[in-house]
Protein backbone atom coordinates (compact mmCIF):
# COMPACT_ATOMS: atom_id res chain seq x y z
CA UNK A 1 0.00 0.00 0.00
CA UNK A 2 1.33 3.43 -0.85
CA UNK A 3 2.09 5.79 2.03
CA UNK A 4 -0.53 8.29 0.85
CA UNK A 5 -3.20 5.58 0.73
CA UNK A 6 -2.18 4.36 4.18
CA UNK A 7 -2.77 7.80 5.65
CA UNK A 8 -6.30 7.86 4.23
CA UNK A 9 -7.06 5.43 7.06
CA UNK A 10 -4.90 7.03 9.77
CA UNK A 11 -4.22 10.69 10.54
CA UNK A 12 -0.74 10.02 11.90
CA UNK A 13 1.57 7.75 13.82
CA UNK A 14 -0.29 8.21 17.11
CA UNK A 15 -3.49 6.94 15.49
CA UNK A 16 -1.67 3.92 14.03
CA UNK A 17 -0.15 3.15 17.40
CA UNK A 18 -3.56 3.44 19.11
CA UNK A 19 -5.06 1.04 16.56
CA UNK A 20 -2.31 -1.52 17.20
CA UNK A 21 -2.79 -1.28 20.96
CA UNK A 22 -6.57 -1.54 20.70
CA UNK A 23 -6.40 -4.56 18.40
CA UNK A 24 -3.87 -6.33 20.64
CA UNK A 25 -5.95 -5.54 23.74
CA UNK A 26 -9.14 -6.75 22.06
CA UNK A 27 -7.52 -10.05 21.08
CA UNK A 28 -6.12 -10.51 24.60
CA UNK A 29 -9.60 -10.00 26.05
CA UNK A 30 -11.04 -12.55 23.60
CA UNK A 31 -8.35 -15.03 24.60
CA UNK A 32 -9.25 -14.52 28.26
CA UNK A 33 -12.87 -15.39 27.50
CA UNK A 34 -12.01 -18.80 26.09
CA UNK A 35 -13.00 -21.61 28.46
CA UNK A 36 -9.50 -23.11 28.24
CA UNK A 37 -8.17 -20.11 30.12
CA UNK A 38 -9.98 -21.18 33.25
CA UNK A 39 -7.42 -23.88 33.94
CA UNK A 40 -8.56 -24.38 37.50
CA UNK A 41 -12.30 -24.16 36.86
CA UNK A 42 -12.91 -27.91 36.84
CA UNK A 43 -10.33 -29.42 39.12
CA UNK A 44 -9.67 -33.04 38.35
CA UNK A 45 -6.92 -35.35 37.26
CA UNK A 46 -6.38 -33.40 34.02
CA UNK A 47 -5.70 -30.01 35.69
CA UNK A 48 -2.12 -30.07 34.44
CA UNK A 49 -3.26 -30.59 30.83
CA UNK A 50 -5.65 -27.64 31.14
CA UNK A 51 -2.83 -25.54 32.60
CA UNK A 52 -0.60 -26.57 29.69
CA UNK A 53 -3.34 -25.71 27.20
CA UNK A 54 -3.93 -22.30 28.77
CA UNK A 55 -0.23 -21.38 28.85
CA UNK A 56 0.25 -22.74 25.33
CA UNK A 57 -2.59 -20.61 23.96
CA UNK A 58 -0.96 -17.49 25.41
CA UNK A 59 2.48 -18.34 24.01
CA UNK A 60 0.88 -18.99 20.61
CA UNK A 61 -0.92 -15.64 20.79
CA UNK A 62 2.33 -13.82 21.61
CA UNK A 63 4.17 -15.73 18.88
CA UNK A 64 1.58 -14.74 16.25
CA UNK A 65 1.60 -11.13 17.47
CA UNK A 66 5.22 -10.71 18.50
CA UNK A 67 5.80 -7.30 16.93
CA UNK A 68 2.59 -5.91 18.40
CA UNK A 69 3.38 -7.50 21.79
CA UNK A 70 6.81 -5.86 21.86
CA UNK A 71 5.30 -2.52 20.92
CA UNK A 72 2.49 -2.73 23.46
CA UNK A 73 4.51 -4.13 26.36
CA UNK A 74 7.84 -2.35 25.92
CA UNK A 75 7.07 0.90 24.15
CA UNK A 76 3.48 1.86 24.95
CA UNK A 77 4.29 4.17 27.86
CA UNK A 78 6.90 6.10 25.90
CA UNK A 79 4.85 6.58 22.74
CA UNK A 80 1.43 7.31 24.20
CA UNK A 81 0.93 7.82 27.95
CA UNK A 82 -2.83 7.13 27.62
CA UNK A 83 -1.97 3.69 26.24
CA UNK A 84 -0.44 2.76 29.59
CA UNK A 85 -3.84 2.96 31.26
CA UNK A 86 -5.45 0.77 28.63
CA UNK A 87 -2.64 -1.76 28.86
CA UNK A 88 -2.79 -1.86 32.65
CA UNK A 89 -6.54 -2.51 32.50
CA UNK A 90 -5.92 -5.66 30.46
CA UNK A 91 -2.99 -6.71 32.65
CA UNK A 92 -5.20 -6.30 35.74
CA UNK A 93 -7.88 -8.50 34.17
CA UNK A 94 -5.31 -11.17 33.27
CA UNK A 95 -3.86 -11.09 36.80
CA UNK A 96 -7.34 -11.43 38.24
CA UNK A 97 -8.00 -14.49 36.08
CA UNK A 98 -4.66 -16.03 37.11
CA UNK A 99 -5.36 -15.31 40.80
CA UNK A 100 -8.82 -16.90 40.52
CA UNK A 101 -7.31 -20.03 39.01
CA UNK A 102 -4.62 -20.16 41.70
CA UNK A 103 -7.29 -19.83 44.41
CA UNK A 104 -9.26 -22.70 42.86
CA UNK A 105 -6.15 -24.84 42.83
CA UNK A 106 -5.49 -23.94 46.47
CA UNK A 107 -9.07 -24.86 47.39
CA UNK A 108 -8.53 -28.22 45.68
CA UNK A 109 -5.34 -28.80 47.68
CA UNK A 110 -3.08 -28.67 44.61
CA UNK A 111 -1.35 -25.35 45.38
CA UNK A 112 0.03 -24.31 48.76
CA UNK A 113 -2.20 -21.87 50.65
CA UNK A 114 0.87 -20.06 52.06
CA UNK A 115 1.34 -18.49 48.63
CA UNK A 116 -0.68 -15.34 48.01
CA UNK A 117 -2.76 -15.87 44.86
CA UNK A 118 -2.52 -12.16 44.02
CA UNK A 119 1.25 -12.00 44.41
CA UNK A 120 1.72 -15.24 42.49
CA UNK A 121 -0.42 -13.78 39.69
CA UNK A 122 1.93 -10.77 39.51
CA UNK A 123 4.99 -13.04 39.45
CA UNK A 124 3.56 -15.33 36.78
CA UNK A 125 2.40 -12.48 34.55
CA UNK A 126 5.76 -10.71 34.66
CA UNK A 127 7.63 -13.97 34.16
CA UNK A 128 5.41 -14.89 31.22
CA UNK A 129 5.74 -11.53 29.45
CA UNK A 130 9.51 -11.37 29.87
CA UNK A 131 9.97 -14.99 28.84
CA UNK A 132 7.64 -14.76 25.85
CA UNK A 133 9.23 -11.62 24.45
CA UNK A 134 12.81 -12.67 25.10
CA UNK A 135 12.49 -16.28 23.95
CA UNK A 136 10.31 -15.62 20.92
CA UNK A 137 12.46 -12.73 19.77
CA UNK A 138 15.82 -14.45 20.22
CA UNK A 139 15.21 -18.16 19.61
CA UNK A 140 16.11 -19.17 16.05
CA UNK A 141 13.26 -21.67 15.96
CA UNK A 142 10.31 -21.24 18.25
CA UNK A 143 9.57 -24.50 20.02
CA UNK A 144 6.33 -23.44 21.68
CA UNK A 145 5.65 -26.92 23.01
CA UNK A 146 8.98 -27.04 24.86
CA UNK A 147 8.58 -23.45 26.02
CA UNK A 148 5.12 -24.27 27.41
CA UNK A 149 6.35 -27.47 29.04
CA UNK A 150 9.26 -25.69 30.75
CA UNK A 151 7.14 -22.72 31.83
CA UNK A 152 4.45 -24.93 33.37
CA UNK A 153 7.06 -27.16 35.04
CA UNK A 154 8.72 -24.10 36.59
CA UNK A 155 5.34 -22.63 37.50
CA UNK A 156 4.25 -25.81 39.28
CA UNK A 157 7.50 -27.04 40.80
CA UNK A 158 10.06 -24.24 40.72
CA UNK A 159 13.64 -25.40 40.83
CA UNK A 160 13.50 -27.62 43.89
CA UNK A 161 14.86 -31.13 43.49
CA UNK A 162 12.21 -33.73 44.13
Amino acid sequence: MARGTFYLYFQGKQEIFAAIIDKFREEEMQLMQQPIQHAGSQIGKDWRERTNAAVSSWFEFFSRNLDAAKLVIRDANMIDPSAAGKREGVRRAVRSLIAENISRMQDAGIYDRKVSAEMAAHFLQAMFEATALSYLQNAPKHDLEKLTEQFVEFMLHGMLAR
